[in-house]
């Protein structure tokens, strides 16, 4: 009997999950987040009050071609999109470190119940955060040469614009992707390699690139007295130190991502930190990284 691929198991996974999560959308009415999501648009604009506009523009979408607002039906978009963002998991993983290890992260992926339910079912803007944050370091990744192989390692500068672009979306699609792109560009300006690539055009496009997908948002501000940033920016004010406050935080994320996923990605995150810092850690593109992920 044929061994499956690696490929071929990240796909029947992602099926099976697609599936499974069909048959709950089908079962479940709208939540209170998502019955706030589907009441509080009702026509295409270029931003939205409390978030930017793509979650709408999905689900606005879908009831504009089928002519149907049940719960099953505006879920749809979001759940497709979450089957595309597995895949790309897979990609950027096998890509990095291993094709078992993208199969691993698309099984994490889709057994975390903050994701896999919450965030690849339901009506909310997390559903096209994640699918435009994993592409973009993906196609970041390709864009930097960063990869396992010597093949993968080297860059690609046509795959500048479409980092840019999927950065823009991911912004169009929640505020807190602003909080990633700080993170790349801090990678750009740390690691001696990306340095060299702000020496080229490609980043530069691709900010501008990404400066266009957020326009309508910033549009849609100018244009309402800057409500949306006014909002979000309130919720942001006023925070005091409160050194505790990261463990609560920690602690509240391992219970949604789910303990069994949350400590090997700690452990995994000591790991890289440490490859960073000339340990032995597991890095891309480390001779360590190569001899152990290779196998």
């Amino acid at each position: 009997m044929k061994q499956m691929t690696p490929g071929g198991a990240a796909l029947l996974v992602i099926l099976a999950a697609t599936l499974a999560r069909l048959v709950l959308a089908a079962g479940m009415g709208l939540g209170i987040d998502e019955s706030y999501m589907v009441a509080a648009a009702h026509t295409f604009q270029l931003s939205y009050f409390d978030h930017p506009p793509v979650s709408w523009w999905m689900e606005l979408g879908i009831q504009r071609v089928s002519g149907l607002h049940a719960p099953f039906i505006v879920r749809l978009p979001f759940i497709a999109l979450f089957a595309a963002t597995s895949g790309l998991m897979y990609g950027l993983t096998r890509r990095l470190f291993s094709p078992a290890a993208g199969v691993w992260a698309v099984i994490g992926l889709n057994i975390s119940p903050v994701f896999s339910l919450a965030f690849g079912t339901w009506v909310l803007p997390d559903g096209p955060l994640d699918f435009f944050l994993v592409g973009a370091a993906w196609a970041l990744a390709r864009a930097l040469g960063i990869g396992r192989t010597e093949l993968e390692a080297a860059p690609d500068p046509d795959f500048w614009p479409l980092a840019g672009i999927l950065i823009g979306l991911a912004m169009a699609s929640k505020y807190n992707a602003v909080l990633v792109l700080a993170g790349a560009l801090l990678f750009l300006l740390a690691d001696a390699r990306a340095r060299r690539a702000l020496a080229t055009p490609g980043p530069w496009v691709a900010c501008v690139l990404a400066a266009g997908m957020f326009s309508p948002v910033v549009i849609w501000n100018a244009l309402n007295g800057w409500a949306s940033f006014g909002y979000q920016g309130d919720r942001a004010a006023g925070l005091a130190l409160h050194p505790l406050r990261p463990f609560a935080i920690w602690g509240g994320e391992a219970l949604f991502i789910a303990p069994w996923i949350f400590v090997p990605m700690i452990g995994l995150m000591i790991g890289g930190l440490r490859g960073a810092t000339g340990g032995r850690g597991c890095w891309p593109g480390s001779a360590w990284c190569r001899s152990c992920c290779s196998r």
